[in-house]
């Protein structure tokens, strides 16, 4: 039997909040919304952007460097790569779980941080040759799904600003949202 995944978190950690911000790590996780037994995937990326196409806010860069030990060694391990590499990886990714583009959901924690800041990656990195595989009208906020379920308790990332910790979080929070509304009706 294939496993039908719906989902999937994206979830970025950058040196800014701009949408041209540095991206340093790039995180995913695809998922069956509706079926906690189908085993998430993970992806993981740790970045290398070419300086003069994104910014740096000195204000993240100094928070970065206050973080704890586990989140400085998670944007060295996995070694880094090229940005373009890593966008095409994460293309790689989507089509190698045989998610359906104009199906799959793509949630983000805000619409205004992860999507924008990928998006631009893409655009600068590939001249507009690649474009993220899932469609616009699919992506969705996970933070306002989050927000209304306040009773809900938040899955918490087993590494913090992992990115591929805090999507599996994320994923697994969506998901007892989603088992709490069936129970609900």
């Amino acid at each position: 039997m294939i496993k039908k995944y719906t989902d999937m978190t994206i979830d970025l950690e950058t040196l800014g909040l701009k949408s041209d911000a540095n991206i340093v790590q790039i995180g995913a996780c695809i998922f069956n919304l509706k079926d906690p037994t189908v085993e998430p995937i993970l992806f993981l990326r740790n970045t290398i952007c070419h300086a003069s196409h994104y910014s740096v806010d000195q204000s993240t860069a100094d928070w970065w460097n206050a973080q704890g030990e586990e989140a400085q060694k998670a944007l060295q391990s996995p070694t880094p790569i090229k940005m373009r590499q890593a966008i095409i990886d994460l293309n790689r990714f989507f089509m190698d779980a045989k998610l359906i583009q104009r199906k799959i959901r793509v949630w983000a924690q805000g619409l205004d941080f992860d999507i924008p800041k990928i998006k631009h990656a893409y655009e600068i990195e590939t001249q507009g040759k690649l474009t993220p595989p899932w469609v616009f009208w699919n992506q969705h906020d996970s933070r306002t799904l989050m927000s209304m379920f306040p009773n809900v308790k938040r899955v918490q990332s087993k590494i913090k600003h992992r990115a591929d910790h805090d999507a599996l979080a994320q994923s697994q929070t969506m998901m007892k949202i989603h088992e709490h509304i069936q129970r609900s009706q």
